[in-house]
C-alpha cells in the first residue's frame, strides 16, 4: 500500500506540469550567469564507442574504470546555449562548484585513487592545486565568504575513514577535520563565521541515522530524506529540545539536492524526476514538479541546480530519441521547459554560477 500512495503521489506531481515541455526555445533570456557543466565524451577506442553507445552486454562487456573509457572536461554556457567556453583540457575533471561570489570554481581533477582538489577562475586561468593524490574527494562546500573550503575526502588507511581538510584558498593552508561521523555533511559554514562549525552533539544523537543533510544557506535548516519522504529539521530546535519527527505530510523524494540562494525552496529528486518545495516557515508549503522529463543523477547534488534569484533550474535529461544527455532549463513553476544545447557529449552535473555575469552579454564563448 505505502509503494502504491508513493506512486500515486509521483503520478500526481509529474503529469500535471505536461505542457511545460512545449515552450520555445527562443523565449529564454540571455542575461542570467553562466552554467558550469561536464562534458563526457567516448575516448577513440573500441571500449569508448561500446560504452557511449551503451551496447548489449550480451556483445560486449564494458570496462568498469570509467576514465579508460572516456574523458570528463568542464565547460560553461550561458543560459541560451550560446558562448561555450571550455575550462578545463586534463580529461579527468569533474564535480564543478562555484563559489558563493561567482569568481571560482572549484572541481576535482583525476580518478580514485590519485584525485586533486583544483581551483581555477571562470574562464579556467589561475588554476591550482588545493589538494594533491587524495584517495578520494566525496564532496566540498564553499564558505560565505568564498575564501575558504571544507571538503569531505576518504583516507588512504582504508576502512572508508573520512576526514575533514578546511583549506584556505588564498594562502593555500589546509587544516585537519578527524571526527568521521561529522564528515558526511554534518560539518558545515555558517554566515558571518570564519571558521567551521562543528554540529551539536544533540542534533547528530537524534538524527543518527541521517547522512549528508543539506544545510540551508542561512544554516537554521536541514533537509534530508526519511521514510522515502523529504523531510526538514530545524537545527537549534532538535539540538536543544532533542526531539524530531515526520508530520507524514510531507512529499515523497530520493535525494535532497539543494537550495535556493535565498532559502526559500528546495529542489530534490524523486524517481528520476525533479520538483521543489516552497518553505512554510518551519515547514513545507507548495511541492510542484519541474519536467516529465527523467534527469540524470551523475554524483551526489548533481542533478540540477537553482539560478541566482532562483526563478529557473537547470538539469541534465535524454532527448527522445538520443542516447546521451543535453542541457535543460526550465522555470521553477514548471513552465518554459527549453533545452538549451545539442551536442555528441554526455553532458552530466550543470551548476549555475550563483550570481549576475555582467560580461556574459559580450563573452563569444569558443564557438563550438
Amino acid at each position: 500500500m505505502r509503494a502504491f500512495r508513493r506512486m500515486a503521489a509521483v503520478w500526481t506531481i509529474v503529469t500535471c506540469l505536461a505542457p511545460a515541455w512545449l515552450a520555445a526555445a527562443d523565449d529564454a533570456p540571455s542575461n542570467d550567469a553562466r552554467i558550469a557543466y561536464i562534458e563526457q565524451r567516448p575516448r577513440a577506442t573500441r571500449d569508448g564507442l561500446a560504452s557511449f553507445l551503451r551496447l548489449s552486454r550480451d556483445r560486449y562487456q564494458p570496462k568498469t574504470n570509467e576514465y579508460e573509457v572516456f574523458t570528463f572536461d568542464i565547460y560553461t554556457v550561458r543560459p541560451d546555449g550560446s558562448g561555450r567556453r571550455r575550462v578545463t583540457e586534463d580529461g579527468m575533471s569533474r564535480m564543478p562548484r562555484w563559489s558563493w561570489n561567482g569568481e571560482w570554481l572549484a572541481y576535482v581533477s583525476g580518478p580514485p585513487p590519485v584525485r586533486d582538489l583544483v581551483v581555477a577562475r571562470a574562464d579556467g586561468s589561475d588554476a591550482r592545486a588545493l589538494l594533491r593524490d587524495e584517495q578520494d574527494i566525496l564532496d566540498f562546500w564553499w564558505s560565505h565568504d568564498s575564501r575558504r573550503l571544507l571538503v569531505t575526502i576518504e583516507e588512504r588507511r582504508g576502512n572508508d575513514l573520512l576526514e575533514g581538510r578546511v583549506i584556505d584558498t588564498e594562502t593555500g593552508k589546509v587544516s585537519r577535520l578527524s571526527r568521521a561521523e561529522w564528515q558526511m555533511g554534518w560539518n558545515h559554514w555558517e554566515p558571518g563565521e570564519p571558521e567551521v562549525v562543528n554540529p551539536r552533539p544533540r542534533l547528530t544523537g537524534t538524527l543518527s541515522d541521517v547522512t549528508w543533510p543539506v544545510w540551508s544557506p542561512d544554516a537554521r535548516l536541514i533537509a534530508f530524506t526519511r521514510d522515502g519522504l523529504l523531510a526538514i529539521a530545524d537545527a537549534d530546535a532538535v539540538s536543544n529540545s532533542g526531539r524530531w519527527f515526520l508530520f507524514k505530510d510531507e512529499p515523497p523524494a530520493d535525494e535532497a539536492i539543494t537550495w535556493s540562494r535565498d532559502g526559500s525552496k528546495l529542489l530534490f529528486r524523486i524517481e528520476g524526476f525533479l520538483a521543489v518545495a516552497e518553505l512554510d516557515k518551519d515547514r513545507w508549503g507548495d511541492v510542484r514538479a519541474l519536467s516529465t522529463r527523467r534527469v540524470l543523477h551523475a554524483s551526489r547534488r548533481g542533478a540540477g541546480t537553482f539560478n541566482a534569484d532562483g526563478t529557473r533550474v537547470v538539469f541534465s535529461s535524454s532527448p527522445a530519441g538520443k542516447r546521451n544527455h543535453e542541457l535543460f532549463v526550465i522555470d521553477v513553476t514548471g513552465e518554459n521547459e527549453r533545452r538549451i544545447t545539442s551536442s555528441a557529449a554526455d553532458l552530466q552535473e550543470p551548476r549555475w554560477r550563483p550570481v549576475f555575469d555582467a560580461d556574459s552579454a559580450n563573452d563569444q564563448g569558443d564557438g563550438r
